[in-house]
Parts: C-alpha cells; structure tokens; sequence
C-alpha cells in the first residue's frame, strides 16, 4: 500500500473489474451491490444508454455506501447499444448464441460508467465508449466458441470476452481497452490522485 493513502470499498463481482484493480496495485474491500438492474433500464428507457450507465453505476455505490457511510465506494457498470437496443447480460448460453447471431456483421457500442460514493450519495461519476465492429462468423465457429468459453460468457453483456479468444470475433475496436473491460480505469485514478486516495 506504499503509494495508496485511504483504502476503499470496490462495489461489484466482477472478476474482471477486480483483477484490472488488483493489477494497477489497488487495495480495496469487495461488497457486490444487488440492484435491479433492469428495473432501472425500464425506468429510464427513454433516456441514453450514457445516461442508463451512469444512473446503474451511481446507484450501485450508493446502495453500498448507505451501509458503510464512512468509506469511499466506488462501482462501476456497463450496457451494450447495438441498433438502438439495449442488451442485458443473457441468463443462458442459447441466449448467448441468440446475442451473438445479432451483434455480427454489425457495429455496436460498449458504455462504461464508474461512480464514487459516500454518506450515501454518489459525487462523482465518469462514463466512457468504445464502439466495437463485430465480424460475420460461421454457426460452427460461434457454438465452439461457446462450448470453449462457457458459462463465464454470462457475466458479459456482449456474451463475449475480449480479453481471450473473445477477440477472434471482431474485425474492428475503437476505444480504451479499459473501457471495453468494464471500467475507464485512467480517469478512475486520475480522480484517486485528486481526491489524495493514492499518492501523486
């Protein structure tokens, strides 16, 4: 912890976004937030998919730091945007052949929301794209990609996993690849240097 100053709570499950903290040196609590999520999409289904990213990672900090008052929390989440449709995470893997089906030969965008939190109201909040083009594949290529993934493939939104062989489905990637992840980790610790939670 030599150059962190204050620990904090990480409000989330995600392996991904864990592992990406733990390797930036980052030492932190984890408290997953259980919202409805998609209560949320529905209530603000008239609005961005910026504003729905924001609006679920805010109220996931908040959800946690109303239980611990005294810690910075900070959450984070994401939706995917293809054609005007807001996808969820898919519940089975036919659900994710279903979502992949859709996704290729098209472009589509990853949004990333990350929110700060304490005394149980969130005062910081960034968001970030990154637009993804997904290639057209082969029915034989999808199912052995989901046979070879499996059920890991539900905790994406886009039912896939860029960071393994997750890439052999695209043709092209504009954006950080933080974001894509899950999380606009940069503007994060930029915001950590400003709020002296890690050193200078």
């Amino acid at each position: 912890m030599a150059n962190q100053l204050e620990t904090f709570i990480l409000a989330t499950a995600s392996k991904t976004r864990i592992k990406l903290f733990n390797n930036a040196g980052l030492v932190f609590d984890i408290i997953p937030a259980d919202i409805d999520e998609e209560k949320i999409k529905n209530d603000y289904k008239e609005k961005t998919a910026d504003f729905v990213a924001r609006k679920l990672s805010d109220k996931k900090a908040e959800v946690i730091s109303e239980k611990h008052p005294d810690k910075l929390v900070i959450a984070a989440d994401q939706v995917l945007v293809c054609e005007g449709q807001l996808f969820s995470k898919p519940s089975s893997l036919d659900e994710v052949k279903t979502q992949l089906f859709k996704l290729q030969g098209k472009s589509h965008k990853l949004i990333s929301a990350v929110s700060a939190a304490k005394l149980g109201k969130s005062f910081w909040c960034h968001s970030d794209a990154a637009r993804l083009v997904m290639r057209v594949m082969s029915d034989e290529f999808i199912d052995n990609y989901i046979e070879q993934e499996g059920q890991d493939l539900l905790s994406s939104v886009g039912g896939y996993k860029i960071e393994g062989s997750g890439v052999l489905l695209f043709e092209e990637v504009e954006g950080s690849f933080f974001t894509i992840l899950g999380v606009p980790l940069l503007e994060l610790l930029a915001f950590f240097r400003e709020q002296e939670v890690v050193l200078q």
